[in-house]
């Protein structure tokens, strides 16, 4: 099964700040729909919790530390997708989440959001961790896509 990171950052990998988006991109979170749609997710519980609506469509497995038995750990979101034969999870965040899927992850796209802003939450910075950029598309003449991959 495929882990796959998928995020938008400002050029130093900021990703947030107090728990919401520093900016506000129609188009990226229009590709963030599209793409998710009918997959499976995991994501943190702060960042669950600050979404806006249900994403609906999509099933969200939610990782948390607590021991309130409302969330699953690491291994527990991995198996779920093994399990259940799916051939792709998508990552979807916070901070945390990123860096500590990182090593179970193959593959990132990224949402380059032009400029940077005064995140507090940030998104490890894959080229320093030895990942590949391998390609790019055009989301709009402002945001692109990068896809990268783990050498």
């Amino acid at each position: 099964m495929k882990l796959t990171m998928i995020a938008a950052c400002d050029r130093a990998w900021g990703i947030g700040r107090a728990n919401s988006l520093g900016w506000h991109e129609p188009a990226d979170l229009a590709h963030f729909k599209q793409r998710t749609m009918g997959q499976h997710l995991i994501m943190g519980r702060r960042t669950f919790e600050s979404l806006p609506t249900t994403l609906r469509g999509r099933t969200i497995h939610v990782l948390s530390r607590s021991e309130d038995g409302n969330g699953l750990n690491i291994q527990a979101a991995i198996e779920v997708g093994h399990d259940n034969g799916l051939s792709e999870m998508l990552v979807a965040g916070g901070g945390e989440i990123y860096r500590q899927l990182e090593p179970f992850c193959s593959h990132a796209e990224i949402t380059r959001i032009p400029g940077q802003f005064n995140c507090d939450t940030f998104m490890p910075n894959l080229s320093e961790l030895g990942w590949r950029l391998f390609a790019e598309k055009l989301l709009t003449p402002t945001l692109i896509i990068e896809f990268w991959r783990k050498v």
